[in-house]
């Protein structure tokens, strides 16, 4: 097993675990409030949750070096489809989804060796930059879910 492997599932399911916290934390009202994003706390957190399957998709893909060739019109189009379901959004739903979501990304991650977390390929939402595995969970899996977890956090006042 991977300790570098091991160590980025860690730092995932604490993000994750961070995220499912604070959702079960809030009031119903604080689930109401928009984030800097535009959306309502609970958005937000459906949005990380909803993002987890095409992470989960294409992380496997970048670590066996084949190219992501997703892009930023795709990812904006993809976040549109999820708006339209806000109105079914429920906060059992979403933290069902962050959790069963969110095992199944850090099981990817621990599954990994050390010369999968190493190659990379070319991911194109990321500028079309090549991003090494090991990159790819730090810089778009984590960092997406920190992004998001600090909007809500800033939108009901906790830090």
């Amino acid at each position: 097993m991977s300790e570098r492997a091991q160590e980025l599932a860690r730092r995932f399911d604490e993000a994750n675990n961070d995220l499912i916290a604070t959702i079960e934390g809030c009031t119903d009202e604080q689930l109401q409030i928009p984030t800097p994003e535009g959306w309502s706390v609970l958005m937000c957190a459906y949005h990380v949750a909803a993002s987890m399957p095409d992470q989960l998709r294409w992380l496997p893909e970048v670590a066996a070096g084949h190219d992501v060739p997703f892009t930023w019109d795709d990812i904006n189009r993809r976040n549109e489809e999820q708006i339209t379901h806000q109105q079914e959004l429920t906060r059992d739903k979403t933290l069902a989804s962050l959790r069963e979501n969110g095992a199944a990304i850090a099981s990817t991650v621990r599954s990994l060796g050390d010369a999968q977390l190493a190659t990379s390929a070319l991911v194109d939402f990321a500028d079309n930059k090549a991003l090494t595995a090991d990159q790819f969970v730090k810089w778009v899996i984590i960092f997406h879910m920190k992004d998001h977890l600090k909007s809500i956090r800033a939108a009901i006042g906790v830090s």
